[in-house]
């Protein structure tokens, strides 16, 4: 199924920094405070990110899926133009998101639900942007440690936004625009925790074509196994594959353990059948252009 260029999420650019999107089978070692009984845990291959749960609550990362069902009601919330709406019904969401409505799919939406409902996320370097003050001078952007209380909240007809996760401007009832401290991100998102991960992180950190290590890269888009490199071979088709249906692109090179990503944005659009890249507004094969510098070697 193509994405419906129509639907799409505005967020905080930092939720595209810092995916939160895990595969299902990873391990997470979970501490429980002595002080409030809550658990908490790393978000698997990035320190910078701690996941809290009450100690009742059913511990576990994000998955794929889980982060389709928040952006997607980030989209809904938006365009309603309020931070309560009526309780969508669980099927409808699924087939938005590219699946079937079948019994197994409105299961896992549900609990995706559940999950918004109950996690917390603390991001350390949280980037915050510039702000002016009341006596008119600017506050220049930094990094701040930051906490979120669960993005949801369920009611018995309607649901509910902790408006913390949404930001600023951006109902309906304002300009549905993003600036440089938000990103548009067209939905539905790749399922495979990873695929995601490379087209999110792709959106908002690569627009200087700068090289980085293929091990730190893989932990921050949560592959940290034996067999990462083959994952992130197929991560990194499946992200193009994303954009590609909006007319962008994603080419990588990766060269003596380091990776570029390069980068055509989408344009939020389909290309037309039997149109190529090109005439779909993108641009020659980058790749041929790239420098040993980019790459991190010497001239």
């Amino acid at each position: 199924m193509e994405n419906n260029p129509a639907a799409f999420a505005i967020i905080d650019k930092n939720l595209c920094n810092y995916p939160l999107a895990r595969d299902t089978r990873t391990q997470v070692k979970w501490r429980r405070s002595k002080k409030t009984g809550r658990y908490w845990a790393h978000l698997p291959g990035d320190d910078r990110v701690i996941l809290y749960f009450a100690a009742n609550a059913t511990r576990r990362c994000p998955n794929g899926l889980d982060v389709n069902v928040l952006l997607y009601l980030l989209g809904e919330f938006r365009k309603q133009g309020k931070p309560a709406i009526k309780l969508p019904k669980l099927r409808p969401i699924a087939r938005a998101l590219g699946l079937s409505g079948d019994s197994d799919n409105a299961r896992r939406v549900k609990e995706a639900l559940k999950l918004w409902c109950e996690i917390e996320v603390k991001f350390t370097e949280y980037y915050t942007p510039a702000k002016k003050q009341d006596d008119g001078t600017w506050l220049e952007g930094h990094k701040v440690s930051r906490r979120f209380g669960p993005p949801l909240e369920l009611g018995e007809t309607t649901i509910g936004v902790d408006e913390n996760w949404v930001p600023l401007n951006l109902f309906l009832h304002r300009t549905p625009t993003h600036n440089k401290y938000t990103q548009r991100v067209a939905l539905p998102l790749p399922m495979n925790a990873a695929s995601q991960n490379v087209v999110l992180t792709t959106l908002v950190s690569f627009e200087n074509t700068k090289a980085r290590s293929i091990r730190r890269y893989c932990r921050k888009i949560g592959l940290n196994h034996g067999t990462r490199r083959r994952v992130l071979n197929a991560a990194l088709r499946e992200a193009d594959e994303h954009f590609g249906k909006q007319n962008g692109s994603l080419i990588h090179v990766i060269r003596d353990q380091r990776i570029l990503l390069l980068i055509g944005k989408p344009k939020h659009g389909v290309a037309r059948q039997g149109e190529t890249q090109t005439q779909a507004g993108g641009n020659s094969d980058p790749r041929q252009g790239v420098t040993q510098t980019q790459m991190g070697g010497n001239s």
